[in-house]
């Protein structure tokens, strides 16, 4: 009877621990690299290299356990990857990297963006991938996308990021004229300064009304074309000098140098990516879910369609393996029966191999590992 009961609860609780392993391709594997971007705006390769890159270099090649430093400077951009020795702590490397760049904030160009870091992880690889097709502008699909479809997903637990690419961004451009900026005797960045200044909204501190407080701030961003083009950039003569005179102001859209493309036509493409050490069958299926929401409530000319989902591929995987596994452990058993012709025998070596990897399911969960090919590739061979 004792024995019986120790089997029922071993069953019990491996069933448990099976239903609530994370399910992923591979294991999760932290591989000891950081990644240091910084953008540049409008710069070309050399000057990056020199003003950015290399103060950027300079700075993490003094960290720690460094075993390699290499970069990559191109138009408008700064890329840094620091390679650590394996079994390096990657949080305290990049919090003491986060450290050092705070210390050359004062050398890094005022047009550069703060140096961002990134850990190399497999997980952040995109779980799905999806399309927005439909009858219209790539300005409105793209809107939609990043107002509709963007906030509902990032909403979902489990869901760390959505990224979106492709369509067209609005930009308000301006165009100086030199000859009319020499004309008023106006510099380039005289113009930028002014127009910094004017679009910009500012705190007002307090004010104190019995037992209300109110916070002030000052409105100065600008909203319509014809308030930018009113920009007093100067004066000539004691005359207003506005930014229209000097310039050309107008709305278009935003420079980028990707394409995307499905089916060879302009696309609109959303990836979604998981929070690092969640089940990725489980976000798979709760993103399937709010999709069939979403699609509900999109325009009838608008479509969602799934490009790539990562779940599926992981499922065929395990699928596969869950039946050679099987197969092998079948064969196994018959194996044994025809060469020992001892049937309590048999059965004992039949009823020792699931529950041996019920038991290894059970260490599974409670030391925190995912149920991937290479895991059950070992069950299978065990």
């Amino acid at each position: 009877v004792t024995t019986t009961v120790v089997y029922l609860a071993l069953i019990v609780l491996g069933v448990f621990s099976l239903g609530r392993l994370a399910i992923d391709l591979i294991p999760d594997i932290s591989f000891p690299v950081i990644v240091i971007y910084s953008s540049y705006p409008g710069v070309s390769p050399q000057e990056v290299e020199e003003n950015l890159t290399k103060v950027i270099e300079n700075t993490a090649s003094s960290a720690s356990r460094i075993e390699k430093v290499s970069s990559t400077s191109r138009e408008g951009s700064s890329v840094v990857v620091v390679e650590y020795q394996w079994g390096t702590d990657l949080a305290e490397a990049s919090n003491d990297l986060r450290e050092r760049l705070d210390l050359i904030r004062e050398y890094i160009p005022e047009d550069a963006s703060q140096p961002v870091l990134f850990k190399f992880d497999p997980s952040m690889t995109p779980i799905m991938v999806l399309s927005i097709e439909g009858r219209r502008d790539l300005e409105s699909l793209r809107f939609i996308a990043e107002n509709t479809i963007q906030t509902s997903l990032e909403q979902i637990d489990g869901v760390a990021s959505v990224s979106v690419q492709g369509g067209l961004q609005k930009q308000i451009h301006i165009d100086l004229d030199r000859i009319q900026l020499a004309s008023y005797g106006l510099s380039i960045d005289q113009v930028v300064n002014v127009v910094r200044a004017e679009n910009l909204n500012v705190t007002g501190g307090a004010v104190t009304e019995g037992a209300q407080k109110y916070s002030l701030r000052t409105i100065g961003r600008l909203d319509d074309l014809s308030e930018i083009r009113a920009i007093i950039v100067g004066n000539n003569n004691g005359k207003p000098v506005y930014l229209e005179s000097v310039a050309n102001v107008y709305s278009g859209y935003m420079d980028d140098d990707t394409d995307v493309k499905v089916d060879r036509s302009d696309a609109i493409i959303l990836a979604v990516q998981k929070q690092s050490g969640t089940n990725t069958v489980l976000i798979s299926n709760r993103v399937q879910e709010r999709i069939d929401t979403i699609k509900r409530s999109l325009p009838e000319d608008v479509n969602l369609v799934e490009l790539f989902v990562s779940a599926d591929f992981i499922n065929d995987a395990i699928s596969n393996v869950w039946q050679v596994a099987l197969l092998g452990g079948i064969l196994a058993v018959f194996v044994l029966l025809i060469f020992l012709r001892n049937l309590p025998t048999t059965l004992i070596v039949a009823v020792s191999i699931p529950l041996s990897i019920i038991v290894t399911i059970i260490a599974m969960y409670f030391f925190n590992l995912t149920l991937n090919m290479l895991s059950l590739g070992g069950l299978a061979l065990g």
